[in-house]
């Protein structure tokens, strides 16, 4: 909030009350600002909508205070980028919306939802003029839209790798799985089929519930992780060049 002095009668003003004081000080020939200590003369004022600080001000090239903060610091809430909005917004054009501007500019916490707006600004200045107010509105609006942060269009670092790293794993563990069968042991098929029929009815077993068979008791001892795809193939492999079993409707020991 920005404070003025009168140069006539030395009285501190907030920026709202400059207008009815000039009006009723004979001496009020202009205001300065409390922080920089500019003088404005006539409506000048209204366009001083922020200031250095008394620290800055007095300490000079000493000064610690905003140059200190990180350039990443924290980003400004909606509400205080409204109120800068509000604190800067003019219109040197038009008279009377700028003494409206002003008024409103003294205010320390100006709603920021128009319905909300509209009520603030009908009970605290008293102000009847519905045009007015739209016009005040929509200089604010378009001056907060404008301030909106723009997003960042690169793709953080920590962002990439941990897209990446699921790839990695994956790879990985591809890589585990093809060692781990490349070290398994050939099954004996030999035996499974061997055993599976001299435990059967006539030491004969339908081919495919013979493999069903076989192909269950690896998967239960775990004698091989390959898929099932493969090991039927190496199942039918092992039958044919076996001559050990003949196959014709059905699986025979011989």
């Amino acid at each position: 909030m920005v404070f003025f002095v009168c140069e006539g009668c030395n009285e501190t003003l907030k920026k709202n009350k400059v207008d009815a004081h000039a009006g009723r000080c004979r001496n009020c020939w202009a205001v300065s600002c409390v922080d920089c200590s500019v003088v404005f003369e006539g409506n000048d004022y209204a366009t001083h909508t922020s200031c250095i600080s008394e620290a800055e001000k007095y300490e000079g090239s000493l000064y610690q205070g905003d140059k200190a903060k990180p350039k990443n610091g924290k980003k400004q809430t909606p509400q205080e980028r409204w109120m800068e909005a509000v604190q800067s917004a003019t219109c040197p054009e038009d008279r009377k919306l700028q003494e409206v501007l002003t008024l409103i500019a003294g205010y320390d916490n100006v709603p920021r939802k128009k319905s909300k707006f509209l009520n603030f600004v009908k009970n605290s200045i008293a102000l009847r003029d519905t045009t007015l107010v739209e016009r005040a509105w929509t200089i604010y609006e378009t001056a907060f839209k404008a301030s909106a942060p723009a997003e960042a269009s690169t793709t953080p670092a920590l962002e990439v790798a941990d897209k990446k790293r699921p790839i990695e794993e994956e790879a990985s563990s591809s890589s585990v799985k093809k060692a781990k069968t490349e070290e398994e042991k050939p099954i004996k098929w030999a035996k499974l089929l061997k055993t599976a029929l001299k435990a059967a009815e006539r030491k004969e077993i339908d081919m495919q519930t013979l493999r069903d068979q076989i192909l269950q008791q690896i998967q239960e001892n775990k004698l091989s992780s390959r898929s099932e795809k493969e090991l039927k193939k190496e199942f039918k492999a092992a039958l044919k060049d076996s001559d050990k079993f003949a196959v014709v409707e059905v699986v025979r020991l011989q």
